[in-house]
């Protein structure tokens, strides 16, 4: 029953596809937009590392509520919120062209979105408050001052899979640094998190094996 959709594809180092692909989706899914009779647009982003500081479905959820609370929120992935939201916006004639992001960031800094996602949560019958916690942590900490360079999706997402996510809700990895940041000697760059000893010693491994290809400085 849509009537607008936007769709979004990230492209770029170690994403699923690149630029040249990236374009190509698009070209076909405005032709399928036209066939089914949709407003349609495609946004093509960056996607050459993760999006927000969680990956796993507890960490990723609580970056939505410092985004929507206007509490240390992920700037990459307020801005992308906002870009898409300010799209869809401006598809369904809500808001004029070229002022969707403008009225999607005030949407969200008057505190309309939070309140609009505690009805929706309530009346999927969920709480806000009650989410599965970790039993197992260890954190990764830079053995000197060193700046990041690149951190790898699919690299990333294969680590998150190693520490039991999806299926495990409180699983994940939480950066506390991203592209372009400095992390001071003895800082932490990443902590991990998992429902059992087995999975963390795992994940561990993985990481060992794969950590200079993992994060880049």
């Amino acid at each position: 029953g849509s009537k607008y959709v936007v769709i979004d594809i990230p492209y770029g180092r170690s994403a699923k596809v690149n630029k040249k692909k990236a374009e190509g989706l698009k070209q076909k899914f405005l032709k399928l937009g036209k066939m089914f009779d949709l407003k349609l647009d495609v946004i093509l982003t960056d996607g050459r590392e993760p999006i927000g500081n969680g990956i796993g479905p507890v960490l990723e959820l609580k970056d939505i509520f410092n985004v929507l609370r206007r509490t240390e929120s992920p700037k990459d992935l307020e801005e992308k919120s906002v870009l898409l939201s300010g799209r869809i916006l401006e598809l369904s004639g809500k808001a004029k062209k070229g002022k969707g992001i403008e009225m999607a960031q005030g949407i969200l800094d008057s505190g309309k979105a939070y309140k609009q996602f505690e009805k929706i949560i309530k009346a999927q019958q969920g709480k806000m408050n009650h989410l599965p916690k970790p039993k197992y942590k260890h954190i990764i900490r830079a053995k000197r001052n060193l700046k990041i360079k690149h951190i790898d999706n699919k690299l990333i997402n294969d680590l998150g899979r190693h520490l039991g996510c999806p299926e495990d809700k409180a699983a994940g990895i939480y950066l506390h640094k991203k592209r372009g940041e400095v992390v001071e000697k003895g800082k932490p760059i990443m902590t991990f998190y998992a429902v059992s000893k087995e999975k963390l010693n795992y994940a561990e491994k993985f990481y060992n094996k794969n950590k200079k290809k993992i994060i880049e400085y």
